[in-house]
């Protein structure tokens, strides 16, 4: 018996062993994990705002300045809801009546686009997204950029 039970101790022992640090590598592979998501959403450029188009729940990310005639790249995270047919972007009137109205690209996780600042920029000249869904209904959102 005693052989028996040194054996079933020293087994269970062994099982054991190595119990945490599989739980740490877990962890850890969380954590990097997250840290790889946070760079990632960081390269994206900075949060400009979320919003829901047609039921698509959309991140805007920006990189570049906001100022007369400059270009903007914008990253649109799906981060919710229903695929888009297509996304277009502008920065001008809702209209997009005289400002080039830009179709993003779907670029692995995220669409990409880039679009132009009309040459006068006033308070009250806004980021425009728009959405089509894929039943044709198309509707847009605007993010204040001052």
């Amino acid at each position: 018996w005693t052989r028996l039970l040194t054996t079933f101790a020293m087994t269970l022992s062994l099982a054991c062993t190595g119990c945490d640090k599989g739980t740490d590598e877990a962890n850890s592979g969380n954590s990097e994990t997250a840290a790889e998501k946070a760079q990632e959403a960081k390269s994206l450029g900075k949060s400009l705002g979320s919003m829901t188009i047609e039921g698509s729940t959309l991140e805007v990310r920006g990189k570049g300045d906001f100022h007369a005639g400059a270009e903007i790249e914008l990253n649109i995270v799906l981060t919710g809801g229903s695929e888009p047919s297509h996304i277009h972007a502008w920065v001008g009137p809702r209209s997009g009546e005289g400002v080039e109205k830009v179709r993003a690209h779907a670029d692995g996780d995220h669409y990409h686009v880039n679009v132009k600042v009309p040459g006068t920029v006033t308070d009250r000249t806004m980021l425009w997204i728009e959405v089509e869904s894929s039943d044709g209904k198309s509707d847009s959102r605007s993010i204040r950029m001052r």
